[in-house]
Parts: C-alpha cells; sequence; structure tokens
C-alpha cells in the first residue's frame, strides 16, 4: 500500500525543500580478521569513511569451538575476538565509541562490567546492554562495537 501510495506522489511534492538533498557515496572496506571464527562468510567488520562497525563477536575461538559453558570464559573469548577484528581493522580499543553487549542472562551482569572494564577503562564509551540472548542457546553473549578512527 505505501509503494502505491509512494509511486503516485511526486517526491519533490513531499519535501519542503529538495534543493537541500545531496547524494553521496561512501566508500566501505570490508575488513577479515584471521584469528576470528567465520562460518557465515560476512566480513568481521565494515569500514565506511572515518567509521569502523563490527559484526557481533561470539563466544568461539578460531576454529569454532566454544571455551567454556561458564560465563567469564565466554564473555573474554568475545572479548579477544573483538579485540582480533579491531587490531584487523588497524584500531584499538581506546577508540570505541559504542559497544552493544547481548547477554542471556541477567545475572550475569556484573561479571560483563568488571571484564569490560579492563578492555575500556575509559568512561567515554557509549555502552547499551540487553537481556536478549544470541540466537545459538550455547552463547551465553555476543557483542559489537562502533569506532570512531579519526
Amino acid at each position: 500500500m505505501l509503494d502505491n501510495w509512494l509511486s503516485t506522489r511526486a517526491v519533490d511534492g513531499l519535501l519542503e525543500e529538495p534543493e537541500l538533498i545531496v547524494a553521496t557515496s561512501c566508500e566501505k572496506t570490508l575488513i577479515s580478521a584471521p584469528d576470528v571464527y567465520n562460518d557465515r562468510g560476512h566480513a568481521h567488520a565494515v569500514k565506511a569513511g572515518d567509521t569502523i562497525y563490527t559484526s557481533a563477536q561470539i563466544p568461539v575461538d578460531k576454529n569454532g569451538n566454544l571455551p567454556s559453558e561458564e560465563f567469564e570464559a565466554q564473555a573474554e573469548q568475545v572479548f579477544l575476538n573483538l579485540g582480533s577484528v579491531l587490531k584487523a581493522a588497524r584500531a584499538s580499543w581506546s577508540q570505541v565509541v559504542k559497544m552493544n553487549t547481548y547477554l542471556r542472562r541477567r545475572e550475569d551482569y556484573a561479571t560483563l562490567v568488571g571484564i569490560r572494564d579492563r578492555y575500556m577503562p575509559e568512561s567515554s564509551v557509549v555502552v547499551t546492554d540487553l537481556v536478549s540472548g544470541p540466537v545459538d542457546p550455547r552463547f551465553l553473549l555476543q557483542a559489537e562495537c562502533v569506532v570512531a578512527t579519526s
């Protein structure tokens, strides 16, 4: 229905000042980290302009093995994976500006904060923590970052 409505109207008629719209393109660079498992064929990260967006990292080693069923070991693996992705992108933890973490269990939150503080001790990072677990029920968390390179 919306497509039909849009097709019957001129886009310029929907905008007050269409001359302010500027089309730009942004070069994307796909980043692959050789020490991080990837069975889905997606990029570990993408650099677009001066920003790097990591894929959410799961708690498996480079061979796809789950290190432990314990939260602390899984969290360490996720942060090691993210660190490897940052290194492959020629970035560092100090450049992370946003991190999203997806927890399976609320009771693991305090442990997560302690581990995250070791990797990112600065308070200049925006963080979102959600309790909504990863797709694979064995995984107790996954995390992704946004990095500013300039």
